[in-house]
C-alpha cells in the first residue's frame, strides 16, 4: 500500500518509476529528514540496508532493491538482466548484480540477490549489463536450452547480432559453453529461430546427413513454414511454441495441400528431443518417395 505520508511530487515519480522502492540516498537527496525517513521505513519494508519498500514486495521490487543496495556502478546481470529484457520467460529465484565491490547478499522470501565483483557497464532504466555481457552471464547460471531460448530470442528480436555476440564471446577469457556459443554464432546456423529448430538441426538434420533445406521459407500461398525441403513439396513444423494454435496450423497445412501439392510433417518437442532417429528415419521415408537419393546415416542404435 502506498505510504500515508504526503510526498515530494519528485520521490513520488521515483517510487513508482522504481516498483516501489526507495534508497536512503535518494530520499535525502528530495529533503526529507531524518525523522521523516523513520516513519517511511516504519509504513513500509526494509528489503536490505539503505532501501525500503513502500509496497508490495514484487520480484522488479527486489531487482531494483539490489540495484540500489550496489550504488550507482551497479548492473543487473545474468538471468535477472535477460528476464527484464524477456528473453529468459521465468523470473530466477537469484538476481545477480555486478559492481566494483562485493556487498553483503540478502533475500526476501523465495528470491535471493547476490554480488559479484566486476566492471559492467550498466544501461537502461532498471540498470543492467548490455545484451551481450547478460546472455554470456546466463551460461554460468542456466542450462543449455535456456540459454539456447534466450540467445535466439535476443536474435530474432533484434536486441543484438550474430557478429556482436560472437565479438564479445571471444574476448571473454573464461566462458561457459564456449562451444554452444560458436555453434549459435556459426553461419550454418543463420534462419534457426527458436530453440526447437535448433534442436531439429543440432539432433535430427546434421547427424543424420539430411541436407536440402531452408528455414522459415515463406511459399506461394503466404505462408511461412519451419523447414522447407527444395525441390521435394514437402515441409517439417514443429510444434513447440508457447502460443500453438492448431486450428490456423490446419488451415495453412490443408491450404498448402490443395493449393500447392505439399505434404506437411508435423514433429513435437519430446520427439525431436527424445526421438531425433524416429523423427529422421519418417523424413528419410518422405524424401525417398518424392526421389531424393538416400543420404541418412545409420547408428547401431539408431531407428534410420
Amino acid at each position: 500500500m502506498p505510504p500515508r505520508l504526503q510526498l515530494p511530487a519528485g520521490l513520488r515519480s521515483l517510487t513508482r518509476a522504481q516498483a516501489g522502492v526507495l534508497s536512503v540516498e535518494q530520499m535525502l537527496d528530495h529533503g526529507l529528514t531524518p525523522r521523516v525517513m523513520d516513519r517511511l521505513r516504519d509504513e513500509g519494508t526494509t528489503i536490505t540496508r539503505g532501501v525500503v519498500a513502500l509496497g508490495r514486495v514484487t520480484w522488479e521490487a527486489l531487482a531494483w532493491a539490489g540495484v540500489l543496495r550496489g550504488g550507482p556502478d551497479s548492473a543487473l546481470g545474468g538471468a535477472a538482466a535477460c528476464h527484464v529484457l524477456r528473453l529468459v520467460r521465468k523470473a530466477p529465484a537469484t538476481l545477480t548484480v555486478w559492481h566494483e565491490e562485493l556487498r553483503s547478499p540478502f533475500a526476501w522470501r523465495r528470491w535471493r540477490v547476490q554480488f559479484r565483483r566486476g566492471a559492467r557497464h550498466g544501461w537502461g532504466h532498471l540498470r543492467r549489463t548490455t545484451v551481450e555481457e547478460s546472455l554470456l552471464d546466463l551460461a554460468h547460471e542456466a542450462d543449455e536450452y535456456d540459454v539456447v531460448e534466450a540467445v535466439t530470442r535476443a536474435l530474432s528480436q533484434g536486441h543484438t547480432t550474430v557478429a556482436r555476440l560472437d565479438l564479445a564471446a571471444g574476448a571473454r577469457p573464461r566462458l561457459a559453453r564456449r562451444r554452444l556459443f560458436a555453434q549459435l554464432c556459426s553461419p550454418e546456423m543463420d534462419g534457426v529461430g527458436s530453440v526447437l529448430e535448433w534442436l531439429f538441426d543440432r539432433n535430427v538434420l546434421r547427424p543424420h546427413r539430411i541436407g536440402g533445406v531452408t528455414r522459415q521459407e515463406r511459399l506461394d500461398t503466404g505462408a511461412r513454414v519451419d523447414v522447407w525441403f527444395e525441390g521435394r513439396a514437402l515441409v517439417a513444423e514443429l510444434d513447440g511454441r508457447a502460443f500453438h494454435d492448431p486450428g490456423a496450423d490446419a488451415e495453412r497445412d490443408n491450404r498448402n495441400a490443395l493449393e500447392l501439392g505439399i505434404t506437411t510433417l508435423r514433429f513435437t518437442w519430446d520427439q525431436v528431443l527424445r526421438q531425433p532417429c524416429r523423427v529422421a528415419a519418417v523424413l528419410g521415408r518422405a524424401l525417398s518417395a518424392r526421389g531424393a537419393p538416400s543420404s541418412g546415416r545409420t547408428y547401431r542404435n539408431c531407428a534410420v
